[in-house]
């Protein structure tokens, strides 16, 4: 976002204290989006945010068409998923030039996010051209989802695609371990630190969501939700769940996925992420981002704006009582010694969209 304040973690003083967890906004996104009409509503939506401007315009455009009751082709919603998809594959790759560089102990590797950026963009310009003509059979496409996989196997995992997801127990501590690129020399920080199962929990899930949940008690929506039941992540988890290794392994199963989700959803083998519900004249659009699961609710009347509102993945995990409350209050009570960076790691892991500081460490 470019416009929100800041999400605060403020480690208590006394030993038995508990961590303080609060996302404190500039000013309600909402109140700029009501009383105006649904065009210049989606118009500001993409000027306020920078991290996910495709997802949350999406998320607007898909509620405002629920509540005027129209229905896009089939066509038009593989268009717009692709694009929510391909926005999905930058922002993670772009964390990986951005942090993980900072958790390989040493001189880091250097990590070509320049050339994936332009081949990503590649694909973003592909489904741009083609949403705008409204045909059919974009050009291009197929050859750079191939060099995208292409860039990944040799740049990210250096192994085959497949091969990597095959992986399982000690053949991922493996890769970790002998690997020479910037993730797997990232990971064999943490192995070597013994991070693994920092923020581990004996049994998270009943405290996240399924991705397509809209319950208000819900306290994790991340990469961690979106592939915990993936074979690699659960075969790395032999006991308490949801720690830092995992987490961070999500994030590359996120990037290794996502040429081959662009492609099935495109030719409509994969289906649609993108979920809405309408009831009593308020319309809900339910999207896929980087983050996790983001919901735009709105209301109208006729064409002009009355109610909206917007849950991002930070709102849920860094509430008071959400996921992030949880893994840095088991952080304070299990690894103060270094507890500066195993939370800077660990933020940086659940990914706010916001910047953040940590108090008392």
């Amino acid at each position: 976002m470019t416009f929100e304040g800041k999400i605060t973690i403020a480690f208590p003083r006394e030993e038995n204290g508990r961590v303080q967890v609060g996302m404190r906004e500039a000013f309600k996104p909402e109140k700029i989006l009501e009383g105006i009409s649904c065009e210049e509503a989606i118009s500001r939506i993409g000027a306020l945010y920078s991290l996910c401007r495709t997802g949350q315009t999406q998320a607007a455009f898909t509620a405002f068409e629920q509540a005027k009751a129209v229905q896009p082709t089939g066509h038009e919603s593989r268009i717009r998923e692709c694009l929510i998809l391909t926005e999905r594959l930058g922002e993670n790759l772009m964390r990986l030039a951005i942090d993980w560089p900072k958790w390989t102990g040493a001189t880091a590797p250097k990590f070509a996010f320049p050339a994936a950026k332009v081949l990503v963009d590649a694909i973003k310009t592909i489904f741009d051209e083609e949403n705008a003509s409204g045909s059919q059979g974009p050009k291009g496409l197929e050859p750079t989802l191939a060099q995208i996989e292409k860039f990944i196997e040799c740049e990210i995992l250096e192994i085959p695609l497949a091969r990597w997801l095959s992986l399982r127990g000690n053949e991922i501590d493996s890769w970790c371990l002998n690997g020479q690129q910037l993730p797997a020399r990232a990971m064999a920080y943490v192995i070597k630190n013994r991070w693994q199962q920092i923020g581990a929990a004996q049994d998270p899930a009943p405290t996240m969501a399924a991705e397509t949940s809209t319950d208000a008690t819900t306290v994790e929506t991340s990469l961690y939700t979106r592939w915990r039941n993936e074979k690699l992540i659960g075969s790395c988890e032999t006991g308490p769940r949801g720690g830092l290794l995992a987490r961070l392994l999500c994030r590359l199963v996120e990037i290794a996925k996502l040429p081959d989700l662009i492609r099935n959803t495109y030719s409509g083998d994969k289906a649609i992420e993108t979920k809405c519900s309408l009831e009593g004249g308020c319309a809900s659009a339910t999207v896929q981002v980087a983050r996790g699961r983001l919901i735009h609710s709105v209301k109208l009347d006729g064409n002009i704006v009355t109610r909206y509102r917007i849950s991002s993945p930070s709102h849920v995990n860094f509430s008071p009582d959400g996921m992030a409350q949880r893994i840095f209050q088991q952080i304070f009570e299990k690894n103060r010694s270094q507890l500066s960076d195993v939370a800077n790691m660990m933020v940086r892991t659940a990914d706010p969209c916001v910047p953040y500081v940590l108090e008392g460490v």
